[in-house]
């Protein structure tokens, strides 16, 4: 069955109506986004750092990223961040990348509130594995990604490399995560009612417009 223009109209109206929720992803602070302070990893340069993430089903659209984030050292304190899927085991293809200029506070040895990076593009994501890549962007810069909290969620993997062109090294055990939240907005479920009373409804109202034409 070929519907046409009221096909395409069926699935605006599905975009439209189609309640969305906003949610957590993955969460690796402790209570009141609390984090190991006095411990996490440093990324000096043109290293880069990243760790993976679960995304749960039914999928979500990519809003934005919390992370515990702090100045070491160097003449600059912004910082690059990539959201990524997972490729064999690391970091592959990135979906979209950030650049927070000046952003990072300085680490004095106590807390710092996290940075948060907003999404422009609002990739979906699956329920399958991703990763966050944390990328100085200046030489003899020194960004700390702080531990995470206590009795939260931890990554299952980590993942460094020396330079952007250089081969990642993963490490499947990880003595600590680093402290980061990923929320997005959860997708229809496939199949559920409210995507079928959707559809119907949407249809319905396309075939009407389209009746409607064809009599004036």
């Amino acid at each position: 069955m070929n519907f046409g223009r009221a096909g395409s109209l069926a699935l605006s109206v599905i975009a439209v109506c189609l309640p969305a929720s906003s949610a957590i992803i993955f969460n690796s602070f402790g209570p009141g986004d609390s984090y190991l302070y006095c411990c996490g990893w440093g990324v000096v340069g043109t290293a880069e750092l990243a760790y993976r993430f679960s995304v749960p089903a039914p999928g979500f659209s990519f809003d934005r990223v919390v992370l515990a984030l702090a100045h070491g050292a160097g003449s600059s304190r912004s910082v690059g961040l990539a959201l990524a899927v997972d490729e064999g085991g690391q970091p592959g293809m990135v979906l979209e990348s950030f650049f927070l200029p000046e952003a990072l506070p300085l680490f004095d040895g106590t807390p710092v509130p996290p940075v948060t990076a907003e999404s422009t593009q609002h990739p979906i994501l699956l329920p399958q594995h991703y990763w966050f890549i944390v990328i100085p962007n200046s030489f003899g810069s020194n960004v700390g990604w702080q531990g995470h909290g206590d009795g939260s969620s931890v990554s299952d993997r980590q993942a460094g490399r020396s330079s952007p062109t250089s081969p990642w090294r993963v490490n499947n055990a990880p003595a600590w995560s680093g402290a980061f939240r990923v929320e997005g907005t959860e997708l229809p479920e496939p199949g559920g009612g409210a995507l079928f009373a959707a559809l119907l409804s949407g249809i319905v109202i396309a075939c009407a417009v389209r009746r409607a034409r064809r009599t004036h």
